[in-house]
């Protein structure tokens, strides 16, 4: 990653998020920019076991990438002597089928523009959050529990719109009858920064699952020298990031998946945050 961020994006449609070749579910968490950073361009992975009883064969010293989850182990405090349950970090190693012989073929689904836009509209209107359209604002105001957006008409694509849009309803999902992430910082502080970071994450993640690009904005770039700074700060700062982002899309979608687990960490946020741009 350069220090400087990056504007580029995929100018075209995949898969979508990684994948696993025989649930077909998505990976997620800390996974998907693991996966997602790989230099293959097929979603869909598995592990030798899995590959080897679909007929594929890894070749000749193709390396795996590893990936984790989150498993819950019953301890007894040492202090206290009660039981306690902690999140253990364990790894596996997965493959692409790019990096396999006899790979069996998934056909990719091409969605037209408007029918990945409708299905964007639909996410967002499910969820129920009140969104107040007009002005040249876009913000979450916590007091209000309200979204304040320009109109769709006022930005220069759709795209664009969509995810704006998508990471106010991030910040949304902050708010104490949702996911209660403590929206305290200040801008400039480093917990706005690292709630900022989530919200853009989340806004990828939803976009993503509707089939639309997200569109590169200046802001992007500032999000991710935030990233590098915190980074700096705490290296496992991404894993709760992704953690975060990944509970905050998954309430965004209403799915009925349970959000992956995190270790346990400070919390990032630690004072009620500002209407966040």
């Amino acid at each position: 990653m350069q220090e400087n961020g990056s504007d580029w994006r995929r100018p075209w449609l995949g898969d979508g998020i990684a994948k696993n070749i025989v649930s077909k579910k998505s990976y997620r968490g800390i996974n998907i920019p693991i996966l997602g950073l790989s230099a293959y361009s097929s979603a869909y992975w598995g592990t030798y076991k899995q590959l080897i009883q679909l007929g594929a064969q890894v070749k000749k010293g193709e390396r795996a990438t590893h990936i984790f989850f989150w498993k819950e182990l019953n301890i007894k405090d040492r202090e206290t002597e009660e039981d306690k349950r902690i999140l253990m970090a364990r790894s596996y190693a997965v493959f692409n089928l790019e990096q396999c012989d006899n790979a069996p073929i998934i056909p990719t689904e091409i969605r037209t523009p408007i029918e990945r836009h409708a299905e964007f509209d639909r996410i967002i209107a499910a969820t129920g959050a009140q969104i107040t359209y007009g002005g040249d604002r876009a913000t979450y105001i916590p007091s209000q529990d309200r979204i304040v957006m320009p109109k769709a008409d006022q930005f220069k694509t759709t795209e664009g719109f969509c995810g704006v849009l998508a990471h106010e309803c991030a910040h949304w999902t902050a708010h104490a009858s949702r996911l209660a992430r403590n929206l305290s910082g200040r801008f400039g502080d480093r917990a706005y920064a690292l709630e900022e970071l989530v919200a853009e994450t989340s806004a990828a993640l939803t976009c993503i699952a509707a089939g639309v690009i997200p569109e590169p904005r200046a802001e992007s770039a500032k999000y991710l020298n935030n990233w590098v700074d915190a980074m700096k700060e705490d290296k496992r700062v991404i894993v709760t990031v992704f953690s975060k982002a990944q509970a905050a899309t998954d309430f965004i979608l209403k799915t009925s998946q349970r959000p992956e687990p995190e270790p346990t960490r400070p919390d990032i946020s630690a004072e009620p945050i500002q209407p966040h741009p």
